[in-house]
C-alpha cells in the first residue's frame, strides 16, 4: 500500500478530465457492487490494474464529485485532501478507507484508462455504512408473562433507531416464525392464538451486514382456565375438639395454579393469628370453637380462578373443664423453650401429664410446678429436642372426680445443618453444575436457584447443569432458602477462564532436539471449566494421537500441560490453548522460540530464509516484472 501521499500541489490535468468524460461515454455503465463497512472501521475497494495507466478513484456525482485518489502517469499514488489521513491507494490501483463515518457512505466510481492500446474499464460501487448493533430489548404487550391460553400475543424486539435488516425470533433456541401460529413481520412477533405449548424461554437477534446482537430472555408462562379443586383434612376429622391441631389440604391436582386462597364462611382466614397459609395446605394451631364452619379455598392463574367443594367443620369444647394452653401456637424450634399451663376449677387438685397418650418421661429436660391451690400446673421444657414431638395433655384429679385436659400438638423444628445456604458448582464433563444448598432442616426449606433468567425450585436442594454452547446472558448464581420464614440467600458471579500467572509475551527458548512443556494454570472459577484445546502455529489442531507421539496433553481440574519431544527449528511459532467454560472462553497465548544445535546470537539458526523462501521471491519478482504495462484507471464514488 502506498500511503496517504500529499498531492493537493499536483493540479488536475484539464486533459485528464476530457479524457475520463470521453472514457465514460464511451464505455458502457457497469452495474453497481454493494460494499458494506462498519462505522469507524476500513473497508477496501479491490481492483487491480496491472498496466500501466492513469486511474482515478471518484465520489460523487460526476461533473459535481470529487477526486478520492489518483495513480498518475508518472510518479507514486496519493489522496486527495477529502480523505487525507485516512486513505491508502496501492500501485496496483485498490483503495482502503480508515475510520468510515456515515459521510463516506455513497457511490464511489473506479475509471481506467490507457491511450495505446485503447484500453478502458469503469467499476461502480454503492458504500452502505452500518453500526455494531447494541443489545435489543424483547418486550410482551400483557402486562406480566403469565398468559392466557387462546388470548392474542405480540412480543416486540426492540433495537432502537440501530440500523438492522433482520430481526429473527426464538423460543427454547429455536426459530418460530414458520410455525402455523405464528406470524413475524420485522420487529414484531404475533401469536395468534397462544397455547399451552407456547411456554418457554423467548429471545430476538437482530443483524445486520456488519454484526449482529441478541436480546434478553423473556419467560412466558401460558395458563389455561382451573377446574373445581377438592378441599380435604389432612389428617383431622371433619369434627374436632377446642385445642387441638388441624390441617387441610386445596387439591388442584396437575393444574398451573399461581395463588391459594382459603375461606371461612365466605371471609379469607388467612391473615388470622393462629392461621398458617402455605401453597395449597391450610394449618391451625390450635383450633378453638370460633373456628367452625364452611370452608372452601380457591384457586387462581392469570387464565381463570376456580372455587373447591364446601367442607363442613364443627368444632366442640373438650368434655371435661380442664383446659390446656401453651406459650407457642406455632412451630417451635430445636433448643428454644416452651411451656403448657394446665387450668382447673377443681381444688385441691393434682396434676398428672401425659404425651402421646403414655405418661410424660422423668427425665430431667421437664420442669414442673403446680400451685397451692391445686387449680393449675406448668410443664416446662427448656431445651425442646424433636424427642418432644407430639400430642400433650394433662389431668386433673382430687378426691371427687377427674378431669382431662384437652390435647395440644407440640411441633418440633430443626433448623438446617448449615447457618446459610450454599452458592456453588461442580465441574461436569461439557458444561457444570450448579448447585443451590440448604439442607437438613425439618420442615425441609423451600430452596430458589436463579440463573440466567430461568427459576428452579425444590426442597433442601436444588442442582441445574449448564451445558458448554448454552449462551449465557446474566452469569450470576443467585441461591434462597426459606424454611417457614427463616430466609438466607446468596450470590455467586461467574467469569470466564483467568490465569493471573501467564504472561502472553512470555517467550520459551529451547535448543533443538530438546523438550519443551507449556502450562495453563487458571486461578478464577476452576469448577467452571470442562474443556482445554491446544494449537499448534496458525491454528493447527494439536494431534495428541499421532503415531510419533510427539505431543501429549495431560489435564486435571484447572491446569492443562502441553508436553512436545524432539524439537526441530520447523517447531518455531505460536502455540495457543483455549480454556472454555458456560460463560466464555480465553486463549493464552506461548510463544515458542527453537534455536539451532551450535546458535549462539539471540536469533538462534531460525531466522534465515529457507531455499524454497528465496525461489518463491525470486519468481514472484519474474512475474511482476511480466505483469508491466502501459495503461491506467480512475474510479469516482457517486452520492444518493
Amino acid at each position: 500500500m502506498i500511503g496517504q501521499t500529499s498531492g493537493p500541489h499536483m493540479a488536475r490535468n484539464g486533459f485528464w478530465c476530457l479524457w475520463a468524460i470521453w472514457l465514460i461515454s464511451l464505455e458502457p455503465a457497469s452495474a453497481v457492487s454493494l460494499v458494506n463497512g462498519t462505522l469507524g472501521d476500513s473497508v477496501y475497494f479491490h481492483q487491480f490494474v496491472y498496466w500501466k495507466a492513469p486511474l482515478e478513484w471518484r465520489f460523487g456525482v460526476f461533473g459535481d464529485d470529487e477526486v478520492v485518489a489518483v495513480r498518475p502517469f508518472y510518479g507514486a499514488p496519493y489522496c486527495y485532501p477529502r480523505c487525507q489521513g485516512r486513505c491508502q491507494l496501492s500501485s496496483e490501483g485498490a483503495l482502503q478507507l480508515n475510520n468510515l463515518t456515515y459521510t463516506d457512505q455513497g457511490q464511489y466510481v473506479f475509471i481506467v484508462g490507457a491511450i495505446e492500446p485503447y484500453h478502458s474499464q469503469i467499476v461502480y460501487y454503492q458504500l452502505q455504512i452500518y453500526s455494531p448493533l447494541n443489545v435489543p430489548l424483547l418486550i410482551l404487550n400483557a402486562s406480566h408473562n403469565r398468559l392466557v391460553s387462546g388470548s392474542n400475543v405480540t412480543f416486540h424486539c426492540d433495537g432502537g433507531n440501530q440500523n438492522i435488516t433482520t430481526y429473527i425470533f426464538y423460543r427454547d433456541g429455536k426459530k418460530i416464525c414458520s410455525d402455523p401460529h405464528v406470524t413475524c413481520r420485522d420487529s414484531y412477533l404475533y401469536i395468534q392464538p397462544i397455547t399451552g405449548s407456547d411456554s418457554g424461554r423467548y429471545t430476538c437477534t437482530i443483524q445486520n451486514p456488519v454484526s449482529s446482537n441478541i436480546s434478553n430472555v423473556l419467560l412466558a408462562t401460558v395458563s389455561a382456565t382451573l377446574t373445581p379443586p377438592a378441599l380435604v383434612p389432612n389428617s383431622a376429622p371433619d369434627h374436632l375438639f377446642n385445642g387441638s391441631y388441624a390441617s387441610f389440604h386445596c387439591d388442584a391436582g396437575g393444574q398451573h395454579v399461581a395463588t391459594y386462597t382459603f375461606y371461612r364462611d365466605g371471609k379469607n382466614i388467612c391473615s388470622e393469628p393462629h392461621v398458617t397459609c402455605k401453597d395449597s395446605n391450610l394449618y391451625f394451631q390450635t383450633i378453638s370453637k370460633h373456628d367452625s364452619g364452611r370452608y372452601t379455598c380457591t384457586i387462581h392463574n392469570t387464565a381463570s380462578s376456580s372455587i373447591s367443594n364446601i367442607l363442613q367443620l364443627s368444632v366442640s369444647a373438650p368434655t371435661s373443664a380442664a383446659e390446656l394452653t401453651s406459650n407457642k401456637t406455632e412451630l417451635v424450634w430445636v433448643g428454644e423453650m416452651v411451656s403448657f399451663n394446665c387450668s382447673t376449677q377443681l381444688t385441691n387438685a393434682s396434676f398428672t401429664w401425659n404425651v402421646n397418650g403414655s405418661l410424660l418421661p422423668g427425665s430431667g429436660q421437664y420442669e414442673l410446678f403446680e400451685d397451692t391451690v391445686g387449680q393449675f400446673s406448668t410443664l416446662t421444657i427448656g431445651s425442646v429436642s424433636t424427642n418432644e414431638t407430639g400430642s400433650y395433655t394433662c389431668e386433673a384429679r382430687n378426691a371427687t372426680t377427674n378431669e382431662t385436659s384437652n390435647s395440644l400438638f407440640l411441633n418440633v423444628g430443626i433448623a438446617p445443618t448449615n447457618a446459610s445456604i450454599y452458592c456453588g458448582s461442580e465441574a461436569l464433563a461439557g458444561g457444570v453444575v450448579l448447585i443451590c444448598s440448604w439442607a437438613g432442616g425439618q420442615p425441609a426449606a423451600d430452596i430458589q436457584l436463579s440463573f440466567d433468567g430461568t427459576i428452579d425450585n425444590a426442597t433442601d436442594v436444588v442442582n441445574r447443569t449448564v451445558l458448554l454452547g448454552n449462551e449465557v446472558q446474566q452469569p450470576v448464581l443467585a441461591c434462597q432458602g426459606n424454611q417457614l420464614g427463616r430466609i438466607s440467600e446468596c450470590k455467586t458471579n461467574f467469569e470466564r477462564p483467568v490465569s493471573s500467572s501467564h504472561d502472553n509475551n512470555t517467550i520459551t527458548s529451547v535448543i533443538e532436539g530438546q523438550n519443551a512443556t507449556l502450562n495453563v494454570s487458571l486461578t478464577s472459577q476452576s469448577s467452571l471449566i470442562s474443556e482445554f484445546t491446544w494449537f499448534r502455529p496458525n491454528l493447527i489442531p494439536v494431534n495428541i494421537t499421532a503415531s510419533d507421539g510427539k505431543y501429549k496433553v495431560e489435564t486435571i481440574g484447572s491446569q492443562s500441560i502441553l508436553f512436545i519431544s524432539n524439537l526441530t527449528v520447523d517447531d518455531n511459532g505460536t502455540y495457543t490453548c483455549t480454556a472454555r467454560n458456560i460463560i466464555g472462553s480465553t486463549t493464552f497465548s506461548f510463544p515458542l522460540d527453537v534455536k539451532s544445535q551450535g546458535s549462539n546470537d539471540s536469533n538462534g539458526g531460525s531466522s534465515g530464509l529457507s531455499g524454497g523462501a528465496i525461489a518463491g521471491i525470486v519468481i514472484g519478482v519474474l512475474a511482476g516484472v511480466a505483469l508491466i504495462g502501459v495503461g491506467g484507471y480512475f474510479l469516482v464514488k457517486k452520492v444518493f
